[in-house]
């Protein structure tokens, strides 16, 4: 639900802005893994 809503927000803003937060997403998501192998 929560990324849906970033992922909808994303899109309404510049190919920049964008890229900017997919990185930011993919390291949270990265950060989660590590958590949930722990």
């Amino acid at each position: 639900m929560f990324l849906s809503a970033v992922c909808q927000a994303a899109l309404a803003k510049s190919p920049h802005v964008r890229a900017l937060e997919n990185n930011g997403v993919r390291l949270l998501g990265q950060k989660i893994n590590k958590y949930q192998q722990l």
